[in-house]
């Protein structure tokens, strides 16, 4: 046996003669006596000993963990009704997202039966058909899915972000629309969310390549991203790198990420750079510049301009703002000018007093704006000469997720869905007297007639109003007796607006009741709500979400000890502070890839793009606003802690899984109560979950652990 594996060896009987595995406890974790002293503060941190990349010793406990997690899960009362009621729901699914149009045609995912979503077509003459079933793709780790996507402007081919096990990190692969299968073209890794840009002759394409591991700075593939073009037919290693921090041009962070955007309709190519932030900069120069590498970039916007996003027409780039305008306005820009500063742009779309712009896109035909008005979505057209603002009429009042143009086309596409409305797909004629309805078939046969939403406001404790939306049978009594979840998340100026989820549905079909607490970190009331939430403004998030619980119980909905709360990723940060702020006000916290331990940002993969919305842990102001807002360091000894269930996906390129494991160690050994802190693993599994099956499997188990956690009626819920 060759040294390494020997030390490997050696590790992996360590790790296992520190745990105390039985069916009865979880495996426990040994401590370290590790306290750290920055800029004159005390973090003691006694399950250092899980960080780190390839971390043999912590893998073997979270294994461990994960497969006690299992057997209780599935041991639970609950656990094999959620199953079948879950499982039918799912093969009743089907709904169409993420539309967009090239050429006439119209591409869009389909999500149905337990599968992940399928890319459709559908023809101008109306005739549907499959163009890939990720689920036929081999290779890599878990199974495939599509991340992305986006066509070619003749709509022949697309280029595919394809993922293996909700990793997000993709490579883009090239399909033949005309005559099907996949042409040789294969590039990346690319972050999941980054799109290739296609040039007007559909030739080839510009992407964002993540930094090669040689390239990596602090071990972070999210840092030193670089632009590149591909040619179609080339190999990846002869494609020309347009923008990067060698490359000079725009001065670039290690940790601002690139992103180009190729006009079709026009002489100008622009670039995006930002990160997990709501804000970015812009800049622009003459397409053929850029494909000959010798662009010269002009930067009117920075951060500081506060623009949320872009459109491009012609010579002119209208640009959406929240600076000084919390509810946005849109402005625009004459590219053929050269202007070096937003404050040379015209007002175009004034700002509105009580919606707030969110999204714009431009059109052959015109401008398209959505507004949200208390999480509902309206559109309106912007007529290019004149500047008219006509208002779209919308079938009924819901959120409008997707929303896609063509340049070389007029009107969009966009889907609409409520809270207990199906998503439905539509498509908008500036000729035609009402928007098109093009589902292609029901969206589910699933009856929620037995629900209603009722939309409240919390009051939280600095006064401020937080809408809270209730979803709950028709018949439910407000005699405390519900078990309830609220779900929360406050990062990044992101709206909870309404989302049809048959999952969370059913969970109110069977008595219990489901609340979303806009607060605030989100932008349900603008881009003033999310600076209100942002940064050292944390606490006022978790003081929303916990006013949110109390409200729930005032109205009689739930009482603390029926009450659950649920948060994913940023929300997790949420739900940990809110469990070690107030305990007593939760019977249960579901946490899903949660961070739980910001102030070791800098110490994993993806931290460094975090700290515009979080802080900076290199400085001392930074460091106490992180310390501020971190779970972990916050678990004090001797609490009775409620029952807590945390989810981690082992191929999670976000969120480190030892951010959950280092909390799930701690509240154990602290809490005052044996009930359970439990980690549920999923290997095929990233940042989120990437099929509906492993989606409905990750929502049977969070039901079975709530019915089994909070007390409440013994309810067996109608058929589905």
């Amino acid at each position: 046996m060759d040294a390494r594996l020997a030390g490997i060896g050696m590790l992996l009987s360590l790790a296992a003669s520190t745990m105390a595995v039985s069916a009865e406890a979880p495996p426990v974790a040994r401590t370290v006596d590790v306290v750290d002293h920055p800029f004159g503060m005390n973090l003691p941190d006694p399950y250092r000993w899980m960080e780190g990349k390839d971390n043999a010793e912590f893998q073997a406990w979270l294994k461990a963990q994960g497969e006690y997690t299992r057997r209780q899960l599935d041991g639970l009362p609950g656990s094999a009704s959620w199953r079948d009621r879950l499982q039918v729901i799912s093969q009743k699914l089907a709904l169409q997202v993420s539309p967009a149009t090239a050429a006439g045609r119209l591409f869009y995912l389909q999500i149905e039966g337990a599968t992940s979503g399928k890319l459709m077509l559908r023809e101008p003459d109306g005739t549907q058909r499959l163009l890939l079933d990720p689920a036929t793709t081999q290779g890599g780790k878990g199974p495939s899915g599509i991340a992305s996507y986006a066509p070619s402007p003749d709509g022949k081919r697309v280029a595919v972000n394809l993922d293996q096990g909700g990793s997000e990190i993709t490579r883009i692969r090239v399909l033949d629309v005309e005559h099907g299968g996949w042409l040789p073209d294969e590039v990346g890794p690319v972050w999941s969310e980054m799109r290739a840009s296609w040039l007007p002759d559909s030739s080839g394409f510009t992407y964002t390549q993540m930094a090669q591991p040689s390239d990596q700075a602090q071990d972070d593939p999210m840092q030193d991203m670089r632009v590149r073009l591909h040619r179609l037919g080339d190999k990846q290693d002869v494609d020309v790198v347009l923008v990067s921090r060698a490359t000079g041009g725009i001065p670039l962070d290690a940790r601002e990420m690139p992103l180009a955007d190729v006009q079709q309709d026009g002489p100008w190519a622009l670039m995006e750079i930002g990160g997990a932030r709501a804000e970015s900069r812009w800049c622009y120069a003459r397409r053929d510049d850029l494909l000959r590498g010798s662009a010269a970039w002009r930067c009117p916007v920075d951060y500081a301009d506060n623009v949320h996003e872009v459109a491009l027409h012609g010579d002119t780039l209208y640009l959406m703002s929240m600076k000084d305008h919390p509810n946005g306005r849109m402005l625009a820009l004459d590219l053929r000018s050269g202007p070096s500063k937003l404050a040379q742009a015209r007002e175009v779309l004034a700002e509105s007093g009580d919606a707030v712009l969110s999204h714009m896109r431009a059109s052959r035909d015109a401008l398209y704006a959505k507004r949200m008005t208390g999480g509902i979505d309206g559109f309106q057209r912007i007529d290019y000469t004149t500047g008219h603002a006509t208002p779209i009429a919308l079938p009924f009042a819901g959120s409008a997720d997707s929303f896609a143009t063509d340049a070389r086309d007029d009107g969009f596409v966009t889907t609409l869905d409520g809270w207990i409305k199906p998503w439905t797909l539509l498509r908008y004629r500036p000729n035609a007297s009402s928007m098109q309805d093009v589902t292609p078939h029901a969206s589910g046969a699933i009856d929620f007639s037995d629900l209603t939403v009722t939309e409240v406001e919390a009051t939280s404790r600095d006064g401020a109003r937080v809408p809270l939306t209730i979803i709950h049978r028709k018949d439910a009594v407000p005699d405390h007796q519900n078990r309830s979840i609220v779900e929360a998340y406050g990062g990044y100026g992101i709206s909870m607006q309404p989302f049809y989820s048959p999952r969370r549905l059913q969970w109110v079909k069977g008595g219990g009741v489901y609340a979303i607490a806009h607060v605030r970190g989100g932008g349900d009331k603008g881009d003033a709500w999310h600076r209100a939430g942002q940064g050292a403004n944390k606490g006022n998030s978790v003081n929303d979400l916990i006013a949110s619980a109390e409200a729930l119980n005032q109205l009689g909905y739930s009482s603390p000890e029926r009450t659950a709360i649920f948060g994913q990723s940023f929300g997790g940060l949420l739900m940990g502070n809110a469990i070690a702020q107030s305990p007593q006000s939760f019977g249960a916290a579901v946490i899903g890839v949660g961070m739980l331990n910001p102030v070791r940002l800098l110490e994993q993969r993806n931290g460094a793009n975090q700290i515009a919305e979080t802080g900076d842990p290199r400085t001392a102001d930074g460091l106490r606003t992180l310390l501020a807002m971190d779970a972990y360091q916050r678990i004090r000894p001797g609490v009775a802690y409620p029952a807590v269930l945390l989810m981690v996906g082992l191929n999670d390129s976000r969120v480190e899984p030892w951010e959950t494991g280092k909390f799930a160690a701690r509240l154990r050994a602290a809490s005052s109560e044996t009930r359970p802190v439990w980690i549920r693993t999923d290997a095929n599994a990233g940042h989120m979950t990437s099929t509906v099956a492993s989606s409905v499997a990750e929502s049977v188990d969070m039901y079975a652990f709530l019915d089994a956690q909070l007390p409440g009626r013994a309810e067996v819920a109608s058929e589905p």
